[in-house]
């Protein structure tokens, strides 16, 4: 991995940069940032250059015999930790046999023994203790990457232990044109695209290829176009709709990791949708809309809705994920966002 294949981040990676030149680096580092932010493809370049026979001021050679074994994943001397795949944390166990058992061995063909563990969050509490002692006194050719989501669920013995760095979000354009240039995605599917993923490069790259997230969004547009037209039976039949496809969704994240479940996904497109409705409701301006192709419905409801009215519906939005995060009844909850959608939008 090359630090110039890396979107983005130029703080954290001329920090890591300078690093590795100066030969100051810390022993211990947490990468914090949502899933798709690049946290592992900057732990790696990082670590490339780290064991680099011949780095540049900028980044590693990815010629040398351990660059290319990098490359490869294949650098006895950069190990990788992470969850077992029918455990929801990071044990013990793992911890001592994977990191702190391990360091006592000095590297085998490398100057640094780097460790990156991913989801470092899930490490239990006996596991953060555990690499408490390694991160507080490291041998010195030892390299500790964590990285998270939430780097506040660490000790705060460890967090003062470790330089933390926090990936940064993307501008909309340069995704939108990553998503053109690289992925042949058209303009106006690119801009939404974008847009949805707020800043996650590696969000937005895996939305272009789910074919999933159109049947979402063709869903999400019809339920917000015809709210208002819709009686109780008709109401009750789109509830029914979206739980099936929310128990569907579920079943098949249970077999493939995904970024985003339907319903969160579902959530957030109508968030953008009523955001577009209130944009031109302010602005009289379509060109500043993210669904374009649907300005003439868009016209359509800010010209009936109210600002009240549009502030109501992005509330419900809210309640709604509250409400399923605390496992209310689903049909109810769904139902409640249809009728404040219904009774806001005539």
């Amino acid at each position: 991995m090359s630090f110039a294949e890396i979107i983005g981040q130029e703080d954290a990676k001329n920090l890591l940069k300078n690093a590795v030149k100066s030969g100051n680096h810390s022993h211990a580092y947490i990468f914090s940032g949502e899933k798709g932010s690049g946290k592992m493809m900057l732990a790696e370049a990082f670590a490339t250059m780290l064991q680099c026979e011949n780095p540049t001021d900028d980044d590693a050679c990815h010629e040398c015999h351990s660059c290319k074994q990098a490359l490869s994943r294949n650098n006895p001397d950069i190990i990788y930790v992470k969850r077992e795949d029918d455990k929801s944390n990071i044990g013990v166990d793992v911890v001592r046999e994977r990191i702190v058992n391990d360091v006592e061995i000095k590297p085998y063909s490398n100057k640094y023994k780097i460790y990156i563990v991913d989801e470092a969050e899930k490490m239990n509490q006996q596991a953060q203790n555990a690499i408490l002692k390694t991160i507080e006194e490291p041998p010195e050719y030892a390299v500790i990457i964590l990285l998270t989501a939430n780097h506040n669920a660490f000790l705060q013995t460890i967090l003062s232990r470790c330089v933390l760095i926090q990936m940064k979000s993307i501008d909309t354009n340069s995704i939108k044109k990553i998503l053109q240039t690289k992925y042949e995605t058209v303009d106006y599917q690119a801009e939404m695209v974008a847009s949805f993923a707020q800043g996650n490069v590696g969000k937005a790259i895996a939305l272009v290829s789910d074919s999933n997230f159109n049947d979402v969004k063709n869903m999400v547009l019809s339920l917000c176009k015809k709210a208002n037209r819709m009686d109780e039976q008709q109401m009750a039949e789109e509830v029914k709709a979206i739980k099936e496809e929310n128990e569907r969704d579920k079943k098949e994240n249970s077999e493939v990791e995904k970024f985003q479940g339907f319903m969160d996904q579902m959530l957030d497109l109508i968030t953008l949708w009523f955001k577009d409705v209130l944009l031109y409701k302010a602005t009289l301006n379509d060109e500043l809309l993210l669904f374009k192709e649907n300005t003439f419905d868009i016209k359509e409801q800010a010209s009936s809705c109210s600002y009240h009215g549009l502030n109501e519906i992005i509330n419900a939005i809210s309640d709604t994920r509250a409400r399923l995060n605390a496992n209310v009844n689903f049909e109810l909850t769904i139902m409640l966002l249809i009728q404040a959608i219904k009774e806001n939008t005539r």
